[in-house]
């Protein structure tokens, strides 16, 4: 991946002539798109070939925002995330396929993580240092997020969407695992 960056870096800086701080901002881009890029494309195969695109919309409606707003642990390298995504977007659809809860058990623990994550979150990488201002920024949005998943979560629940709820169910789940897991491990740094 890195030589890649630095090959469309070297042609970008050729076409525009960056001085050494653009520089940096085009590479930390150009590598983030490249991530995230080849991420959805991955996981856009994955779903189609096991015929769960609606699910998988389901899986990232949840899982992106929450995620995102609410922090905890992640993995060191690129490859270890990407791994870590593809093991985790299978494995929640294939546990929301397995796994049949009762649909009292499924609402009590959609909301009861919703207000765990609620109550400890954001939990943020020492890497990536926020000020008190902007950690209340993501606390809100977080919160914003959790009310209307967890307003989607009543209308599938309601229409008797068992399989969708399983899939925000382990969304959840695995999100507070991540939370707590950061929150054990960064709280040392």
């Amino acid at each position: 991946m890195e030589k890649l960056v630095n090959e469309i870096l070297k042609n970008a800086e050729q076409l525009h002539g960056f001085d050494e701080s653009q520089k940096e901002i085009v590479q930390y881009g150009i590598q983030g798109l490249l991530e995230i890029g080849s991420n959805i494309l991955l996981s856009v195969l994955i779903l189609y070939q096991m015929h769960m695109i609606p699910e998988g919309m389901v899986f990232f409606l949840v899982f992106i925002p929450v995620r995102m707003f609410s922090g905890g642990y992640h993995m060191d390298t690129y490859i270890g995330c990407l791994l870590f995504s593809v093991i985790t977007l299978v494995g929640i659809l294939k546990s929301a396929e397995f796994f049949s809860f009762n649909r009292v058990v499924l609402f009590v623990g959609v909301v009861l993580m919703a207000v765990i994550l609620w109550k400890i979150a954001p939990v943020i990488h020492p890497n990536r240092p926020v000020s008190q201002r902007e950690c209340q920024k993501i606390s809100k949005k977080l919160k914003i997020s959790l009310i209307i998943i967890l307003l989607f979560y009543s209308i599938l629940w309601v229409l008797e969407k068992k399989h969708l709820c399983h899939i925000i169910f382990f969304d959840f789940l695995l999100i507070l695992i991540m939370l707590i897991i950061g929150k054990i491990k960064y709280k040392g740094d």
